[in-house]
């Protein structure tokens, strides 16, 4: 998705009178990002019932799961202060590649907290499967909202 964005906007740089073809590809670009942002949040939920039907996770040897965990919430702060600071900008676009940082940090904690379960074992193995399906829910509503608000 990201590759898309920069092939698409790297070299916009436009004269005066040709703005108005500028809006109208922002438009398309913009719908285009929302309907791979809601073909994303499907299959992510399909990921997510596999995930809790199977029981699987992804384990890390020895201390590797302490460094994937300050790697993934270095990405959910990087996420969300770019997206907090791109949100005052005028040009729209710079949005869409903040938004992909923000669903890859939310997909980066889903993988963490999954990992985590599978590291430190509890006695009810109730628990882990229905906090996955929740977050899994919560991840893929919210890029579906994403992908949704793009659509208008």
């Amino acid at each position: 998705m990201k590759v898309y964005w920069l092939t698409k906007n790297f070299m916009k740089l436009a004269p005066e009178k040709s703005r108005r073809l500028q809006k109208i590809s922002e438009k398309k670009l913009r719908r285009i990002y929302g309907v791979q942002f809601i073909v994303l949040s499907i299959i992510l939920g399909g990921a997510v019932i596999l995930l809790v039907n199977l029981e699987g996770g992804k384990e890390y040897p020895g201390y590797m799961i302490y460094v994937a965990a300050g790697y993934s919430f270095i990405k959910v702060v990087l996420a969300v202060s770019n997206m907090i600071r791109e949100r005052k900008q005028e040009v729209r676009t710079w949005l869409i590649i903040r938004d992909i940082g923000l669903v890859d940090a939310l997909m980066s904690v889903l993988t963490l907290q999954t990992a985590m379960f599978a590291a430190f074992a509890v006695d009810d193995r109730n628990f882990p499967l229905k906090m996955n399906d929740v977050t899994g829910a919560v991840v893929s509503l919210i890029i579906l909202g994403i992908g949704i608000s793009y659509q208008s």
